[in-house]
């Protein structure tokens, strides 16, 4: 029986110098991503594991991303690249997609308070032919503010827009022409006999808060006709997808219509 407890006790010592005496299997080479997806303009540090040999990065497109000497990925612009680490006759490689960065709803729009020393920036007077309705006949003018094309920005809503002016204009009457000298807001002028070449408009007072929206934003302009003006003018437009849900929010059915812009003209009508 001792014998055989002293045959044991020598047989787990040898079992276990022969265990400690085994190699420890190495952690099998890896990156610490396989593929990663990056911003114009940003970074991303790749970190290899399992690898105690000298790494060699190198990226298939640099002009889309670039990798430096220690694995830091950089993306240049839209498209995808291959970044490879080598090591040995070895290698292990990580897809990196670049993607343009999609601009903030709040860049496609900007605001601006109207006041008397920025209103000509925006602004220009036009009169336009006014026509009944019902029949169609010449009913008299109306004076219109036609906005100014911005360059990319096209004049998309107003708040509290207002604008009082003076109107110097001659017409003719029994005893001679006369020179009239108006001061208002309205902008409907009745008497068909205005000699329309004379006329001096004048901006005395103006108020409001006007926002633009970039051109790039709008898909689409929708036209309907105004037979008060024998016209087309701006019913709707449609905008690009990102910015559904902030209309929904802030601006529901406005922007680009006529019926909000009632004395406003834009660019393009």
């Amino acid at each position: 029986m001792k014998r055989f407890k002293k045959m044991s006790g020598i047989l787990f010592l040898c079992m276990l110098v022969s265990m400690l005496a085994m190699p420890v299997s190495a952690k099998a080479a890896a990156l610490n991503r396989k593929s990663i997806t990056l911003n114009v303009g940003k970074s991303y540090k790749l970190k290899a594991k399992g690898i105690k040999r000298k790494i060699t990065w190198t990226s298939s497109k640099k002009s889309v991303a670039t990798v430096s000497k220690t694995g830091v990925v950089k993306a240049r612009k839209k498209g995808t690249a291959v970044i490879t680490a080598k090591y040995g006759k070895k290698k292990l490689t990580c897809k990196v997609t670049v993607k343009k960065p999609v601009k903030g709803v709040k860049s496609y729009f900007k605001t601006a308070d109207l006041n008397m020393s920025n209103f000509s920036q925006y602004f220009a007077p036009e009169i336009v032919r006014s026509y009944d309705s019902t029949w169609g006949d010449p009913n008299g003018y109306r004076i219109f503010w036609r906005a100014k094309d911005l360059n990319g920005w096209y004049l998309f809503s107003t708040k509290n827009f207002a604008v009082e002016y003076n109107i110097q204009i001659d017409y003719d009457t029994e005893d001679g022409r006369r020179t009239m000298n108006i001061t208002t807001e309205s902008n409907f002028l009745e008497n068909l006999e205005y000699d329309l070449s004379s006329v001096v408009i004048t901006p005395t007072r103006a108020k409001g808060t006007l926002t633009f929206i970039k051109k790039d934003a709008i898909t689409k302009i929708q036209y309907r006709n105004d037979e008060t003006l024998k016209r087309r003018r701006v019913s709707n437009c449609k905008l690009i997808k990102e910015l559904d849900n902030y209309m929904m929010k802030n601006y529901y059915e406005k922007g680009l219509n006529f019926m909000d812009f009632f004395s406003i003209l834009l660019p393009f009508e």
